[in-house]
């Protein structure tokens, strides 16, 4: 009997301790599923609301000294920029062997215009200036003979304008004076040939001597 009470007791002892157990850490059995919780709607907002873009940054001010070597011509333009005054030296070179194969002919007029043209390319070239140097001698040399063969038409001695006139032909073969005067002596020179010479006058008559005639 004795033995019953106490296997009744440490039976009685055992279903308390489960039952505690059973209180304190339930078991879990299944499959476990987890609720979706919606997250509060300030955080939602908050997720939502796009991020704030920051302003731009503006640009540093670009150094004095870095503009101006930005400004400065790169290597290949200042080569060519130096290289431009070839072009002038070809035109005074061109102009220079006109001028001379003009003076050769005698044309000053020719000669002139392709020395001014020279000189404004290239105001210190030394051929240049001699070549007008020498061709201010031949228009002075040409006006001095023109001023004699002028004087020479004004009193009509066709052969002292001819003569004059031609010389300062063969200086200046573009004077139109010169050709001219050459001209007009010539064409005097043939009508003084082709005028017909004056008669020699007639002798005079003989006067018989006033005596009467005696008649018998």
């Amino acid at each position: 009997m004795l033995s019953l009470v106490l296997a009744f007791v440490a039976y009685l002892g055992f279903i308390r301790q489960s039952s505690d157990l059973d209180t304190s850490a339930p078991a879990v059995s299944g499959r476990v599923t987890t609720q979706k919780v919606k997250p509060p709607a300030a955080t939602a907002a908050i997720a939502q609301r796009p991020a704030a873009v920051p302003p731009p940054v503006a640009a540093p001010p670009v150094p004095r000294h870095a503009t101006a070597t930005a400004a400065a011509a790169p290597p290949d333009v200042k080569r060519t920029a130096s290289s431009k005054p070839d072009k002038p030296r070809v035109d005074v070179s061109k102009h220079l062997r006109a001028a001379r194969a003009d003076m050769q002919q005698s044309n000053l007029s020719a000669t002139k215009a392709r020395l001014k043209a020279a000189i404004a390319a290239q105001p210190d070239n030394l051929d240049a200036l001699r070549m007008r140097s020498t061709l201010s001698e031949r228009e002075q040399q040409r006006d001095s003979l023109l001023s004699v063969a002028r004087g020479c038409e004004y009193i009509a001695q066709w052969a002292c304008v001819w003569h004059n006139a031609g010389n300062a032909l063969l200086v200046d073969s573009s004077s139109g004076e010169a050709k001219r005067l050459v001209e007009h002596a010539m064409r005097e020179s043939e009508l003084a040939s082709a005028a017909p010479a004056d008669p020699a006058p007639a002798p005079a008559p003989l006067h018989e001597e006033s005596n009467p005639t005696i008649h018998h």
